[in-house]
C-alpha cells in the first residue's frame, strides 16, 4: 500500500533547525532590550516622566513573557510581541518628550529585523515594514515641531538624541552580527548531519549504488558476471543463545562480527548481510576484480582464525561452516524503501549450499571456485557430494594457502 502521506519539502525538513538557530539572536536582542528598558525606567524616573517610566516597566514585563514564549518554542509570537512593544514604546516618547529626543529612529531600525528572520510570510514581513514606516510618517507630521507633554532641557535633549541614533544604528547591525553567527552555526549543525548521513548511507550500501541512487535514474540492480560469495554459519551458538542472557548474547556475537567486518574492509570485499549468525560476503560485485575467488577464500581462511580468539567465551566453543562458490549473479537494490544491497541467483544458492553441506571448522567450495583459486590456495577433494535442490557436485575442502 502507497503511503498517501506526501514527503516533506527540504525547507521543512531544515524548519526545526533554523528556528532552533534563530533562537539565540532573537534571545540576546530581547536580554538587550529588556536590560535597555531598565535603564530607561531609570531615566524616566529621575526626569519625571512617569507616565514613560512606568510604561518601560511593563516593557521588562513584556520582554520576559517573549523570552518564555520563545522557550517554548512560540518563534513567531516573541518576534511579534517585541516588534510591537518598539513601536509603541517609540510613539509615546515621541508623545511625552518630543520629535527631539529622536526616540522615532527606533521604529525604522526594527523593520528590517523582521526580514532577517525570515520565519515569516513575505505578505507578514512587508506589512510589518508598512507598518513601521507609516507609524514613522505619522509622528513626524503630528509631533515635529509640536510642543511635547514634558520639555527636557535642551543639552539632555541633544544627548538623547545623539545616543538614540547610535543605538538605533547599531541594533539592526547587531542583530545582523548575532544573525550571521547563527547561520555559520546552523550551516555547520546541517553540515555535521550531512557527514554524519553520508557516513551511514556508506555503510548500507556500495559507492557505485549511492551515486546511481543520487542521481535518481536508471535501474539499482545489474547483472554481475563473475563473482564469488561465501556464506558463514556458527556452529553451536544456537544452544548458547538458548541459555545466556540476550544482552551477552549480542555482545559476543558483535564482537565476532566487529572483528569479521574488519577483515572483509581489509581486503576490499563487500559485506552483503548477517542473518542472525550467519554471515554473508562478496567479491567482484559490485565493483569487478580478477582475484574475487581468491579473494575471498582468504578471508574465509582468517575468520576460521579469527573465531579461534572469540570461541573461549562461548562454553563449550565455537565453530564455523563456511561455503564459497563463484558465478553469475544479480546484485544491487530493489523495491522503494529501506534500502539494502543484495545479491541473486542459481551461483548465491549454490554458494550457500556450500555451507549448509559443509562441515564445522571447514571451508568448502564448489569445482568452479577450485579451479580460480587452484595454486593460490591448498585444495582437498572431497569427490562427489549430494546437493539438496542441485544433485550431485563435486566439492572440494580449503586446506590452507598454498
Amino acid at each position: 500500500m502507497v503511503d498517501p502521506t506526501p514527503a516533506p519539502t527540504f525547507r521543512e525538513l531544515i524548519a526545526p533547525l533554523r528556528v532552533a538557530h534563530m533562537q539565540m539572536p532573537l534571545r540576546r536582542i530581547l536580554v538587550i532590550s529588556a536590560g535597555i528598558h531598565v535603564g530607561l525606567f531609570a531615566l524616566f524616573a529621575g526626569l519625571g516622566v512617569w507616565e514613560l517610566a512606568a510604561y518601560n516597566v511593563l516593557s521588562v514585563a513584556v520582554f520576559v513573557l517573549a523570552a518564555g514564549l520563545l522557550r517554548r518554542g512560540r518563534f513567531e509570537w516573541a518576534a511579534l510581541i517585541g516588534f510591537a512593544e518598539v513601536l509603541i514604546h517609540q510613539a509615546l516618547a515621541v508623545h511625552f518628550i518630543g520629535w527631539d529626543a529622536g526616540f522615532q529612529y527606533y521604529v525604522l531600525a526594527i523593520a528590517p529585523l523582521e526580514l532577517m528572520l525570515g520565519v515569516r510570510s513575505r505578505t507578514v514581513q512587508v506589512g510589518e515594514i508598512a507598518v513601521a514606516v507609516a507609524l514613522f510618517l505619522t509622528l513626524a507630521a503630528v509631533y515635529r515641531g509640536a510642543a511635547p507633554v514634558h520639555a527636557l532641557d535642551p543639552g539632555l535633549l541633544w544627548a538623547l538624541e545623539l545616543g538614540n541614533v547610535v543605538i538605533a544604528f547599531a541594533l539592526p547591525n547587531t542583530f545582523a552580527f548575532l544573525m550571521r553567527r547563527a547561520l555559520e552555526s546552523a550551516e555547520a549543525g546541517l553540515e555535521e548531519a550531512r557527514l554524519r548521513s553520508e557516513a551511514l548511507l556508506h555503510r548500507v550500501l556500495p559507492p557505485s549504488i549511492i551515486g546511481r541512487l543520487r542521481a535518481g535514474g536508471g535501474s539499482l540492480a545489474e547483472a554481475v558476471d563473475d563473482a564469488s560469495i561465501l556464506f558463514a554459519d556458527l556452529v553451536g551458538f544456537t544452544p548458547f543463545a538458548e541459555r545466556t542472557p540476550p544482552r551477552e548474547v549480542l555482545a559476543v556475537l558483535d564482537s565476532i562480527f566487529a572483528a569479521f567486518d574488519d577483515l572483509t574492509s581489509a581486503r576490499g570485499l563487500e559485506k552483503i548481510k548477517t542473518l542472525g549468525d550467519s554471515y554473508m560476503v562478496a567479491s567482484g560485485a559490485p565493483s569487478p576484480r580478477a582475484d574475487h575467488a581468491v579473494a575471498l577464500v582468504d578471508l574465509a581462511l582468517a575468520m576460521l582464525e579469527e573465531l579461534k580468539l572469540h570461541a573461549p567465551r562461548v562454553p563449550g566453543g565455537l565453530r564455523m561452516r563456511i561455503g564459497v562458490h563463484s558465478g553469475a549473479m544479480v546484485a544491487g537494490v530493489i523495491g522503494r524503501s529501506k534500502f539494502a544491497y543484495d545479491l541473486w541467483g542459481d551461483t548465491v544458492n549454490t554458494a550457500a549450499r556450500m555451507e549448509s553441506h559443509g562441515e564445522p571448522g571447514r571451508i568448502q567450495v564448489s569445482e568452479t571456485t577450485a579451479k580460480l583459486i587452484a595454486g593460490a590456495m591448498v585444495l582437498e577433494d572431497r569427490g562427489v557430494v549430494e546437493i539438496k535442490g542441485k544433485g550431485p557436485m563435486r566439492t572440494f575442502w580449503v586446506v590452507g594457502r598454498a
